[in-house]
């Protein structure tokens, strides 16, 4: 075969040009720190590195998630730990000094200031904020749990925000408050003569101080103090001069309004009802200057256990997720009823809560539980629903045949600060804006891995229930509310301080076990938050382990060893330079030389 100088030249050019290109991507290696450039260089690889980058980027997010919830679950759990505090020092410290029969109504009365000041403290604590979020508010977090300015209709300018509330009562709810009250030893059934001006109007009862000098009271006959129990549901909400307050609604009776404060006394103490002792059976009074629904023993059992939270007699309808253009009939209960159109289940559950089904026979009603649509028997003890729907499929739920309870509803015109927000702890619509607030449930769950969610908030609403709140209210109100009638005699005053001593030992002794539930109720919140934070702080170091196990994976992909490189580098180049110098000699070699 003949060899021209031309083939050589060729080849030469050809065999020098690989190895510059395999000297470019030794130094594009080197300079780069990476083993490919472009996708070309290596497919295998480059998917690799897509894979694991992607890895990275995504639990580095997800650790940054978890940084963040870390630091939520942290000011919650400062906040709950500090309303645990002061329900503890207020139980075990203040409550039992205030129970101890060597007080005196004066020393209960100081006692009571530094209660009122914790429990503004723990209004403080529900309002916490979490980088300008309330931390307690569920899905609102630009709502505070706890009203912090005044919105009523005297506000200048005009500020008031006019809320229907709605809310489920059950037997859970009433307090059967031990009361006191003044009687004749002698004829229990006689009406004591009273002085107006003598009459403490203070939430439950009437503290009538029976005149002694009256022909029906013999000087001397004295008087005994004889226990009472009132069935009592106090809303955290009541009239006031600048905030009307509508007489609620609840299905099944009849709702009688009464006030203390525009009550009268004639001398002979005659045509006097007292709010606390009018309730009967079928009829619930409604003190509207307290915020006080008065039950009648007999009536009880109507409002259920409240647990389980629904009942045997009730009914679930399963509601399309996308909604319904509305015109859908079901019966109840030999009752036709159309539904309306709906976008969410959970707005339809909400616009229906406590709407009674005309002609169902036993009566029924809808409830919204947890944003979920239920029919409920309004009659204790009643046969279980017949429901049928040509379009909405319903199941029967099991339990105990307990009613989940009764509905209240309300409308109050404006807010006091230091309220509960009815847009945190009720199912409420807001008039003013025209907008329905459900208590759905408001967990806001952080996305922690693939799959992997996590609650990262406690709501209000289960941390400081609307009892407590009603329960702290109420025995504040009347504590606040007693103070000695001027004008009295010793012997008179001796008597009066006698019975608010004895009323307020009752109401400290009251608010003791209320106080342990309240406790209970904290102290699940706190725990149950508690070993979310655990499981958190497991996920983070879980994070950071797979963090630095998929880095090592991604730069023993992708990333050069660069002593090795080196290595390569210099022997590439010392064949380079060899090439050059063997081509160098052929090239010199032409025609010319053999002319």
């Amino acid at each position: 075969m003949r060899i021209t100088n031309s083939m050589t030249s060729n080849r030469l050019l050809l065999n020098t040009n690989r190895t510059a290109h395999a000297l470019d991507r030794l130094w594009m290696q080197l300079s780069s720190g990476k083993i490919i450039s472009n996708p070309s260089d290596n497919p295998i690889i480059a998917s690799r590195a897509l894979r694991f980058r992607t890895n990275v980027t995504e639990i580095e997010q997800f650790s940054r998630n978890t940084n963040q919830a870390i630091s939520w679950m942290e000011v919650s759990e400062e906040h709950l730990n500090n309303q645990s505090q002061i329900l503890s020092r207020a139980r075990s410290e203040l409550l039992v000094q205030g129970a101890s029969s060597t007080y005196t109504w004066q020393n209960r009365q100081t006692i009571t200031r530094v209660i009122e000041l914790m429990f503004d403290q723990m209004h403080t604590e529900m309002n916490g904020t979490f980088a300008g979020r309330y931390v307690f508010s569920g899905f609102r977090t630009d709502q505070p749990p706890i009203i912090t300015n005044n919105n009523l209709t005297t506000a200048v300018p005009p500020n008031t925000v006019d809320y229907d509330i709605h809310k489920m009562i059950n037997r859970r709810d009433i307090n059967q408050t031990g009361s006191l009250y003044w009687q004749h030893p002698g004829d229990p059934s006689a009406i004591p003569p009273v002085d107006p001006h003598l009459v403490k109007v203070a939430s439950q009862p009437w503290l009538d101080r029976p005149d002694r000098d009256t022909a029906n009271w013999e000087a001397g006959a004295g008087v005994e103090i004889v226990p009472a129990d009132i069935n009592i549901v106090k809303l955290p909400y009541h009239q006031a001069d600048n905030r009307n307050m509508t007489t609620p609604d609840i299905p099944g009776f009849s709702v009688v309004r009464m006030n203390l404060a525009g009550q009268t006394l004639d001398p002979a103490g005659t045509g006097v009802t007292n709010p606390y002792t009018a309730a009967v059976p079928g009829t619930i009074i409604f003190i509207e200057d307290t915020g006080e629904l008065i039950i009648d023993s007999a009536d009880l059992d109507r409002f259920g256990t409240g647990a389980p939270a629904v009942a045997a007699r009730a009914e679930f309808i399963n509601l399309p997720a996308m909604g319904h253009p509305g015109g859908a009939t079901i019966v109840v209960n030999g009752a036709q009823f159309t539904m309306p159109p709906f976008a969410t289940p959970n707005g339809l559950a909400s616009s229906l809560h406590g709407v009674s089904i005309a002609g169902s026979n036993p009566p029924a009603s809808f409830v919204d539980i947890g944003g979920s649509l239920f029919i409920v028997a309004d009659t204790a003890g009643s046969s279980a629903i017949n429901f049928t729907s040509d379009e909405f499929d319903v199941f029967a739920i099991p339990g105990s045949p307990a009613r989940v309870g009764v509905p209240v509803q309300y409308r109050i015109d404006g807010t006091f600060a230091g309220e509960l927000n009815p847009r945190i702890f009720f199912h409420t619509a807001d008039r003013t804006a025209g907008l329905t607030f459900s208590q759905e449930n408001q967990e806001i769950q952080f996305e922690l891995g693939t799959n992997v969610h996590l609650t990262i908030n406690t709501q209000a609403r289960h941390a400081y229930p609307w009892q407590m709140f009603a329960d702290m209210q109420a025995f504040l109100g009347w504590v606040n509310s007693v103070s000695i009638t001027e004008g009295l005699t010793a012997e008179e005053q001796a008597m009066e301080q006698a019975f608010f001593g004895e009323m307020l030992y009752t109401k400290f002794t009251n608010l003791m076990s209320h106080m342990d539930v309240h406790i209970q109720t904290t102290t699940t919140e706190f725990t149950a938050l508690g070993a979310r934070m655990e499981r958190m702080e497991m996920i983070s170091e879980r994070l950071l382990e797979n963090r630095d196990t998929f880095r090592a994976l991604r730069d023993q992909n992708e990333n050069v060893d660069y002593l090795e490189v080196m290595m390569r580098l210099n022997a590439m180049e010392a064949v380079f330079q060899a090439a050059l110098q063997a081509g160098a000699r052929i090239s010199q070699l032409s025609l010319a030389n053999f002319i």
